[in-house]
């Protein structure tokens, strides 16, 4: 038995178009930063830009339910003529397209899901308004380290909510994946902090502190929304592409309401400079694009898999990060060693997190130190095993029992 055994399914392709997405978003912010600015000279006013653009990704997902349903119609039109053809009585259900019997606290739940979606896309501007209040230039934020501190908590959070609220059944490769989890965020937070001193570009670790501390409710409501989610999967039945849908409608509700108040509070005395160009049109419709994709991959995930199995989508945008410094400390002419270790132990941290997430998940399964006893694969194996077993001895016995007559 090899050491290291892959169990993914054709749900995973989901996995890899996410990372594609998100490293790319990563690369191209970085290097064509000017065309991801939509208002000039004001963050938060940009990011609140970005919020109703996020917002916009989930109505998209409109059309994705009317294809679905054009597809299923299609299928019970054509299940329809072979029952006439061929006579036959049995009730295919699979094909019935029936609405699911929703329970009573769905739009509740996702009242709430939804409000709580948008304070999470929020804290970012909220954090650019608090921040401009500051004596800092927003240049001075390390805002890699403000993103792998968020990764980081909402990575734990989600195993807490796991083992602790839904009661998560925790096995010998599930405690050695978390002891894993654990030192490779220690690894990641402690080169990003050292980083902070040592990186070819001045940042003020004050400044970062200061940005990221509201931001860092994010990994608190963003697992709880995700539990939600969960919960109502579970309970209606319903299509990931329906929740972002729903959730989108309600989310315009909210923008409907607050987008007022924002411009009351942040735009009344001072002018909104929007920039002129085909190429921000251009990141704007990419944007959107690439929001419906990435939040569609997430439901997809949770719907198939768990909340916590978000974890190794979330690493793609540390490791994105990483790939930017790698290319910065190529570029910098002030070039130390110090700054090449700690991006290469930044990337090794991120790694170890990548790899316990996915033995946690048992899409790597260990094979040694009975790490791989209770994963679904070895129980289905094992149960199979046993059944053949059972089945050989059934037959010997009847054997046996032929030959004494």
């Amino acid at each position: 038995m090899s050491f290291l055994s892959i169990n993914c399914d054709k749900q995973f392709l989901y996995v890899i178009i996410y990372w594609i997405f998100e490293i790319t978003f990563v690369l191209l912010k970085h290097f064509i930063e000017p065309y991801f600015i939509i208002i000039k000279n004001d963050k938060a006013k940009n990011e609140y830009m970005l919020v109703l653009l996020s917002n916009l990704g989930d109505l998209l997902s409109g059309f994705l339910i009317l294809y679905t349903n054009h597809a299923s119609k299609s299928i019970r039109e054509n299940v329809s003529k072979e029952k006439l053809v061929y006579n036959n009585p049995i009730k295919l259900n699979f094909y019935e397209e029936a609405e699911p019997d929703l329970k009573q606290n769905f739009y509740k739940k996702m009242l709430i899901i939804s409000i709580v979606n948008y304070i999470s896309r929020s804290l970012y501007w909220i954090s650019y308004a608090f921040y401009s209040l500051s004596v800092y230039e927003p240049e001075k934020i390390a805002t890699f380290l403000g993103q792998d501190m968020l990764i980081t908590i909402d990575i734990i959070i989600r195993y807490v909510i796991s083992i602790f609220i839904l009661k998560s059944v925790i096995y010998r490769h599930s405690i050695f994946s978390i002891i894993m989890i654990d030192s490779g965020v220690i690894i990641l937070l402690m080169s990003d902090f050292l980083l902070v001193r040592y990186s070819p570009v001045n940042k003020k670790m004050g400044a970062t502190m200061l940005y990221s501390g509201i931001l860092l409710i994010r990994a608190f409501t963003t697992p709880y929304e995700h539990m939600l989610i969960k919960q109502l999967f579970d309970e209606n039945h319903i299509l990931p592409a329906s929740i972002q849908f729903i959730r989108g409608l309600i989310s315009t509700l909210i923008l409907l309401v607050m987008t007022p108040i924002f411009l009351v509070s942040f735009c009344l005395n001072s002018k909104i400079n929007f920039e002129n160009s085909l190429g921000l049109i251009v990141t704007m419709i990419f944007y959107i694009l690439k929001n419906f994709i990435t939040s569609y991959v997430r439901l997809k995930i949770i719907y198939h898999f768990s909340i916590q199995s978000i974890s190794f989508l979330y690493i793609s945008v540390s490791l994105g990060g990483s790939i930017v410094k790698v290319y910065d400390y190529i570029n910098a002419k002030n070039k130390t060693g110090i700054y090449f270790f700690l991006v290469f132990l930044e990337i090794f941290g991120n790694l170890i997190i990548l790899f316990s997430t996915l033995v946690y998940d048992e899409v790597i399964i260990i094979n040694k130190c009975g790490l791989h006893e209770n994963v679904k694969l070895e129980i289905i194996e094992r149960g199979e095993r046993d059944t053949i077993r059972t089945i050989n001895n059934l037959d010997n016995d009847s054997l046996l029992d032929i030959k004494s007559e």
